[in-house]
């Protein structure tokens, strides 16, 4: 099974208006209008995330990994922004980010394991296979000219132009400086 059957199975079972406790990731995504058009960019910007975030440290006694919980919260914001959910709630974005961490573990492209003995150890993720059916896509490309940089968000990936930055206020007062004229 892929990801994006295996996903499209979990959320078409989802009883929307239903008082029955169900999986927070996949009711979101159910009350989406168009969740079974984009159900395969949001695999996609899934799988993009997790292939930035998982780093290889020299340090490290594992392969390429991504602590659990930090990769749910970024897929999760992605997510959030694409169904228009809010994504400074903590709850939806790591019900969103697990429900496509389970989508890719489910497929076994993903492994979970806990970086060390003990259970205060976190617990990480690390890609195993590469699945030809979820191909890294380009985000933040575009093929026609974007408009000027205005705020501290891309239009189009809808994130910071400048990694960490949050405070728009400061960033208005660095948008004629030449750093800012480069990007």
């Amino acid at each position: 099974m892929n990801p994006l059957q295996y996903l499209t199975e979990r959320v078409s079972k989802i009883v929307l208006n239903s008082d029955k406790i169900q999986n927070e990731g996949a009711r979101l995504l159910a009350h989406h209008s168009t969740w079974e058009y984009d159900l395969e960019r949001f695999i996609n910007e899934a799988w993009d995330t997790l292939l930035k975030y998982c780093i290889r440290n020299k340090n490290a006694t594992h392969s390429a990994s991504v602590k659990l919980t930090f990769a749910s919260d970024l897929i999760g914001k992605r997510i959030a922004r694409g169904i228009g959910a809010d994504e400074t709630d903590i709850k939806t974005t790591l019900s969103l980010g697990d429900l496509l961490l389970e989508t890719f573990l489910q497929d076994s492209l993903i492994d979970i394991f806990r970086e060390y003995d003990g259970r205060k150890a976190p617990y990480l993720v690390r890609i195993v296979n590469m699945d030809d059916d979820i191909k890294p896509t380009l985000i933040g490309t575009s093929f026609e000219p974007l408009l000027p940089i205005a705020g501290l968000y891309s239009s189009l990936t809808k994130e910071p132009f400048i990694k960490g930055w949050t405070n728009s206020k400061l960033f208005h007062e660095y948008l004629d400086k030449p750093f800012i004229q480069g990007l």
